[in-house]
């Protein structure tokens, strides 16, 4: 900010702000200040409300107690977009708001129409067109929200301590009530507590919020989310009597033998004007009945500790989420009830021992996902509802951790970890991404900004630090490495002994307990494995980089997770598309960056879309493929039997039923079920296979099943399935259908052939099939185009292939003549043959159809690659391509169009969801059916979707029953959609086109692709990896055909 502005605003600022809080004139304004954190704020504690009574403390409802009082609901609110225009004076008493809008508390201010909303990955939002330069704020580029609310003191409460919550405020604030400064406060992510007691008078008050969207704290806050501010969490005010509670800490830690629990609790007080010290009363219930256990009590600086041990203990995991009710009542001399506590606790032990992270001596698999707060309506508002519901959806799809990216999340969040069972890795409110690396330049190496730092991640481990859900503390992300860091893990580690400190920027340092190198590609992983010398476990902190059509070789991450102790898991790339419900012209979508303010507003576009399921929570099919391969039981199949192999550390499998059934031809012949198996923890049983006698193709489903109602999960969710092909006979030969001779027509540009029924036609001058009839119908009304192109998913575009496959968007502009030859065969069926180089000569396609007497057409297609080379590995980080070579394919099919009225897509092959060749182990072969819309994904960018490979055969039909029918002797990839390729496809830059899946207008015709091959879509990361060599296309040779045939609706 220049000096200019400085004086300007000192004026008014200094004068009934800075001095009241104990600020020099001179001094640099707070929020641009990484030695101011703070002002007149409590000390930190942890996460709690002390009731006047057990009975209501083990209720656990704040709003039943007469000591608390909620302030949320709305607030008048004014925005200015700098701090020259905000209302100076606003917080003095009398002062007149009632022009001000109104705005809910909590929320996010550019979310309810105040400002623009914007998304930014790693650089700075205030920064964009300019390197940052801490712990400076650009002039003219800072919003100021100013809040304000009036509310009636209890009669109870005069003459009490008062203290005002304030759950999260993003970025900085200032506090008046009653036009008295309060304080001020940073650190957006963590509470804010106010002693305003001396401020408060009887009857109504009023209470005013200063917020700045930008602070020096920004530069600690550069994560990869929407840049939005306000008052973001639960605002409240609490009362306590003279002598209370002011923290607790409580170490619920397992013996050495994994059997009894050790139980110890710190608890501190405050007894104001008694002279007299209050006394602890401890117990302990689990679901509803009292432990027995023997109390021990002394004195430590300020409270009590109090130990006892646990016989047979039952512990906490993510599988066996066991949790004991620990009352805490504080009682006066007189054995009165002060205040009252009830707190969920759950005994486990953490360990690092033999190159592996333990939880209660088992080397658990960390089954993650990384999670920020968000909610398509609410920004980072995110409901108690809403958590639940992420929960559920959690654990229906079988992950079992998650880490609070980037920043402390709402309390009530790891309440329902602790509930539900889901390991946390705690993570500070530290990234700033946005000054890079460099230790000369990382904040995280300026001692300047130590405090800053300490106090993020201090304020973070006293909050939660008596959540049994949170096994490892991480010390922020992306924010660099250097002496900031080593004295957060020194703290961290004196401080909590019973956890491990993870940061992925540490590298290889010394300071993180878990190596955690995010988007390891494979075999950086098997290295690490392989390499003697390493001693501490490897998990991902982010993997799997789940953008759009995403997470192709997931399975081969955990192949590998299975295959090397010390690998053990990671959180997924993330968990929920960030996109915000926007309207436009009537029509509802999902926004994403740059959909706000003009091309001005900085934006990384849809790189915020990168989750397991919509913004609107709607699972995307990828979650289906990881819930299979992260899923508790694995099936193989030897010597002729199933085996059955638990991977549950701490469960046995009696409360799944595994059912079974044998398909034949995709169809469902036989089923019946194993039972209720019990099988150990870690171990495995063999099944017999269930008999079948039956000719074709065989196949055998096994799916485990809840056999109770759980927690978010009803009786007969599926939570395991796998399938094993039994049988796979030859083809029999097909018989031609009795029909007369066909009728050949042909003129220069056209070739008809006719039958019973039906009739064809190409145009010898494209070679395109445009017209296949039957009945009187057009079914096809233009098909068989050779196609080696997709829509670029946004993996494609990470890796830079839209521009570096260019060759294959028009592979036959560079083609020599197209030729064709017609003969009719021995047996009356009719052939027509289409050939042509292209690449300038480096490569030949060959085309032919042969037309049988029943109106049926085999298809063949050929490529050869006669010269030039192949250069399979190249992506955006590459060597530009010479002359003579050549790019990967995308894919190597054919295009059609067909008659509108062909909506009932019918096939045999994996399904029923969205798969790719490197992302089908959860879609098992079958006989499903859908209608055309629905085999479109929704994803937020329009890109490549809705295949399904592995087919048999596809047919389409009208409602009558008549259509057609597409199939093939091996198997294809086929797609069908309202729209066609060319609707869904930006061009080289994707960010050029701001476009939406919602906003697409559909066509009537079915634009259905049939293909022999198709390129995976990958997830190592979405900024240069291919993926894996196997599910690559490399210029080469391909062959595949396909047949067909009418439908008719009897």
């Amino acid at each position: 900010m220049t000096k200019t502005t400085r004086l300007m605003l000192a004026a008014g600022w200094l004068a009934f702000t800075s001095l009241a809080l104990g600020q020099s004139a001179s001094e640099p304004f707070d929020w641009e200040n990484p030695a101011v954190i703070e002002r007149n704020k409590q000390t930190p504690r942890a996460s709690f409300f002390a009731f006047e009574s057990l009975k209501l403390a083990k209720q656990g409802i704040p709003d039943s107690s007469s000591r608390f009082l909620s302030l949320n609901g709305l607030w008048r609110f004014h925005y200015a977009p700098t701090p020259e225009l905000r209302p100076a004076d606003f917080f003095t008493n009398g002062y007149d708001a009632s022009i001000w809008d109104e705005i809910p508390v909590p929320s996010n201010w550019e979310v309810e129409g105040h400002g623009t909303p914007i998304y930014v990955n790693h650089p700075y939002a205030f920064s964009f067109h300019q390197p940052p330069s801490p712990p400076d704020i650009p002039d003219g580029d800072n919003p100021v929200g100013s809040y304000l609310r009036r509310f009636d003191l209890p009669e109870s409460w005069e003459g009490q301590q008062v203290t005002v919550h304030f759950g999260a405020v993003k970025s900085a604030f200032y506090l008046w009530v009653n036009g008295i400064a309060i304080g001020y406060s940073q650190g957006s992510k963590l509470p804010a507590e106010f002693d305003i007691t001396d401020a408060l008078e009887p009857g109504t008050n009023t209470i005013a919020i200063e917020v700045y969207r930008w602070s020096d704290g920004s530069y600690l806050e550069c994560q990869d989310f929407w840049r939005i501010s306000g008052i973001e969490r639960d605002v409240y005010l609490y009362t306590q009597p003279d002598v209370h509670f002011r923290d607790f800490h409580v170490v619920a830690d397992v013996d050495a033998t994994y059997v009894d629990g050790l139980l110890t609790v710190d608890a501190f007080w405050e007894q104001g004007r008694q002279k007299r010290a209050p006394r602890i009363k401890a117990a302990l219930e689990r679901d509803g009945t009292a432990v027995e256990c023997a109390w021990a009590a002394q004195p430590i600086d300020g409270g009590t500790r109090l130990t006892t041990r646990v016989p047979a203990a039952a512990l906490w995991s993510a599988e066996t989420p066991h949790l004991y009710d620990l009352d805490l009542q504080l009682e006066n001399h007189k054995g009165q009830c002060m205040e009252a506590i009830s707190e969920r606790i759950g005994f486990r032990k953490i360990e690092i021992r033999n190159k592996q992270l333990l939880v209660n001596g088992q080397p658990i698999l960390i089954k993650g996902v990384n999670r920020h707060e968000h909610h398509l309506e609410t920004g980072h508002v995110v409901s108690r509802e809403a958590m639940l519901e992420d929960i559920r959806l959690m654990k229906a799809h079988n992950v079992n951790a998650v880490r609070t990216s980037h920043y402390p999340n709402d309390p009530h969040w790891y309440d329902l970890c602790d509930e539900y069972g889901l390991y946390v890795y705690g993570e500070a409110n530290i990234e700033s991404h946005g000054m890079g690396y460099d230790l000369e330049r990382t904040l995280g190496n300026n001692p300047d900004w130590l405090d800053a730092h300490m106090s993020r991640m201090q304020r973070m481990v006293e909050r939660d630090r008596n959540h049994p859900s949170i096994i490892v503390w991480s010390m922020g992300n992306e924010a660099g490495n250097g002496y900031n860091f080593y004295q957060l893990y020194l703290w961290t580690k004196a401080t909590d002994s019973t956890r491990f400190v993870a940061y992925e920027r540490a590298m290889h340092e010394w300071n993180t307990d878990i190596i955690g190198d995010m988007y390891a590609p494979y075999d950086a992983l098997e290295r690490y494995a392989l390499d003697t010398s390493q001693t501490r476990p490897f998990i991902l902190c982010e993997y799997a980089h789940a953008m759009g059509n995403s997470l192709g070789g997931f399975k081969e991450y955990w192949d590998l997770f299975r295959k090397h102790g010390i690998l053990q898991g990671g959180f997924i790339w993330d968990f929920i598309d960030q996109g915000l419900l926007t309207e436009r012209d009537g029509r509802e979508f999902y926004a994403y960056g740059g959909d706000f303010g003009g091309p001005d507003v900085p934006s990384d576009h849809n790189f915020l879309n990168n989750g397991l399921v919509r913004a609107d929570r709607v699972p995307q099919p990828h979650f289906e493929e990881a819930k299979y391969v992260m899923q508790p039981l694995q099936f193989s199949m030897s010597g002729g039997e199933l085996v059955v192999r638990n991977e549950h550390f701490f469960q046995s499998t009696d409360h799944y039923e595994l059912q079974w059934s044998l398909l034949v031809e995709g169809t469902v012949r036989k089923e019946g079920t194993f039972g209720r198996l019990k099988i150990g923890p870690q171990e495995q049983i063999h099944l017999a296979v269930p008999a079948w006698d039956a000719q074709g193709h065989v196949h055998l489903n096994v799916s485990a099943r809840l056999a109770i109602t759980e927690p978010l999960l009803p009786s007969g969710h599926e939570v395991a399935r796998a399938q094993f092909e039994l049988q796979r006979e030859r083809p029999v030969e097909r018989s031609p259908a009795e029909a007369g001779a066909l009728s050949q027509r042909r003129t220069a540009e056209e070739w008809v052939v006719s039958g019973q029924d039906f009739e064809a036609a190409w145009d010898l001058r494209t070679g395109r099939l445009i017209r296949y009839a039957s009945g009187g119908q057009n079914l096809i009304m233009e098909g068989g185009e050779v196609n080696f192109w997709r829509a670029p998913v946004d993996n494609d575009y990470g890796a830079g292939t839209p521009e570096l496959y260019a060759e294959w968007r028009d592979p036959f502009a560079s083609a020599g003549p197209l030729k064709h030859a017609i003969r009719t065969l021995n047996d009356g069926s009719a052939t027509v043959v289409f050939d042509r180089t292209f690449l300038r000569g480096d490569a030949n396609y060959m085309q032919e159809f042969t037309v049988r007497r029943d109106g049926s057409i085999e298809v063949t297609n050929e490529m050869r690659a006669v010269a030039g080379e192949a250069v399979p590995e190249l992506n955006r980080w590459g060597e530009p391509l010479r002359e003579g070579q050549h790019s990967n394919l995308f894919r190597f099919g054919n295009r059609f169009t067909l008659d509108a009225s062909l909506t009932e897509a019918a096939w045999y092959g994996r399904g029923p969801g969205e798969t790719s060749t490197d992302r089908n182990s959860t879609a098992l072969v079958g006989r499903y059916q859908a209608d055309v819309d629905a085999l479109f994904t929704l994803y937020a960018r329009p890109q490549h979707n809705g295949l399904r490979t592995d087919v048999h055969e596809v047919s389409f039909t009208n409602a009558n029953g008549t259509g057609l029918r597409f199939s093939t002797d091996s198997t294809f990839h086929f797609s069908a959609a309202h729209h066609r390729m060319e609707a869904l496809d930006p061009g080289p830059d994707k960010a050029a086109v701001q476009s939406h899946a919602r906003l697409l207008e559909p066509e009537l015709p079915i634009f259905v692709n049939i293909d022999g091959f198709h390129a995976g879509v990958g997830c190592v990361n979405s900024w240069g990896a291919l993926p894996l060599p196997t599910y690559q296309m490399p210029f080469s040779d391909y062959r595949y055909c396909y047949r067909i045939e009418a439908i008719s609706a009897d």
